[in-house]
């Protein structure tokens, strides 16, 4: 639902941004550089984006500084996307509905459940687990013994907690993500391969997002950790052990094998992974596609499999496309010294 028409002067306001041009303009909706027309606000943070303002001239832009030649309203504001994201979340949130605890739900005698929750039918919650107030609990979600919910965390359609997980305060879990299973841990013992038990658990704290379909396995001992604020695309792996710091980034399909260790900070884009035992330094930037098989300092950026200096890995890259034509000119080199040393 999109809420009714706001002037442009109330929502500099709510942005604290600088208002140029005319408050009055009332704005329908938000929309994007390329399809904003009459009515809308977008944002234009390079020139491409600026041309489009100007050709479809929308009700009013958001930019990091006033254009002078541009005879459209405009919101000046250090930071566009942020403010564009602060409207269109004014335009289009709408709280939450309370629908109180359904009697579909299957909960143990000895959990404890706030009544402020949102708990749909189907799900189930285990024997002394404690799900704290304002938390959403949608259908098919299963969460184990002995778990905690911190409050106004919302769990997405058939989330799965395994036993003594933790979930910290306003952390969202797409639909299908696994919390708690086993990790992937066998010895090989005369050919066959037997199961390492994982007697730990996973303690996620607070305004933690997993995207769809990701894993976190318990530790073997102790705990898996993923620490606060961090976030999660779609398809993330996090083995056994692993510590994953305060605001780390982790891009869809990253894979971590057991006992990583990534500093705060750290961003690793899609397709990317590490070896076991591994630690990725805070701040430090893994490249997609890459393969981390040892140690990463602090601030650093790696790239390829095996994954090293990422500025090396370009000129390397570009080396490759290369290679056949330097061949062909250190075999006619050979060839040449070859006929020299006949002399």
């Amino acid at each position: 639902m999109v809420a009714q028409h706001k002037t442009l002067a109330a929502l500099a306001e709510l942005t604290g941004g600088e208002l140029r041009g005319d408050g009055n303009v009332e704005i329908q909706d938000v929309a994007a550089a390329e399809k904003a027309g009459p009515g809308n606000i977008t944002f234009a943070v390079s020139p491409r984006y600026l041309a489009k303002v100007r050709q479809l001239r929308p009700a009013a832009v958001i930019v990091d500084a006033a254009v002078e030649d541009l005879d459209i309203p405009q919101i000046v504001h250090p930071l566009p996307q942020l403010a564009f994201i602060q409207i269109a979340t004014e335009f289009h949130y709408r709280e939450p509905l309370h629908g109180g605890i359904s009697d579909q739900a299957q909960i143990h005698d000895t959990a404890s459940v706030d009544p402020d929750c949102t708990v749909y039918p189907l799900v189930f919650i285990g024997a002394r687990s404690r799900i704290a107030a304002g938390c959403r609990l949608h259908p098919g979600v299963v969460i184990g013994e002995d778990c905690v919910v911190g409050e106004a965390s919302e769990l997405r359609p058939n989330v799965t907690l395994g036993d003594g997980c933790e979930i910290g305060r306003r952390c969202l879990l797409h639909a299908g993500t696994v919390i708690g299973a086993d990790g992937f841990g066998f010895l090989q013992v005369g050919g066959t391969h037997v199961k390492v038990p994982h007697y730990g658990t996973v303690r996620i704290e607070d305004d933690v997002e997993m995207g769809a379909n990701c894993t976190v396995d318990r530790a073997v001992l102790g705990f898996t950790r993923i620490g606060e604020g961090s976030k999660f695309d779609n398809m993330v792996h996090v083995g056994h052990n692993c510590d994953v710091g305060r605001n780390v980034l982790l891009v869809a399909y990253v894979a971590l094998a057991g006992s990583t260790v990534i500093g705060d900070g750290a961003i690793l884009g899609p397709r990317s992974g590490t070896g076991d035992h591994v630690r990725i330094g805070a701040g430090a930037i893994v490249a997609g596609m890459s393969g981390v098989h040892k140690d990463v300092p602090d601030g650093a950026m790696v790239a390829g499999m095996p994954a090293f200096d990422a500025h090396l890995w370009r000129r390397f890259a570009v080396s490759q496309k290369r290679l056949p034509e330097l061949i062909s000119r250190v075999r006619e080199l050979e060839r040449r010294l070859a006929l020299i040393e006949k002399e």
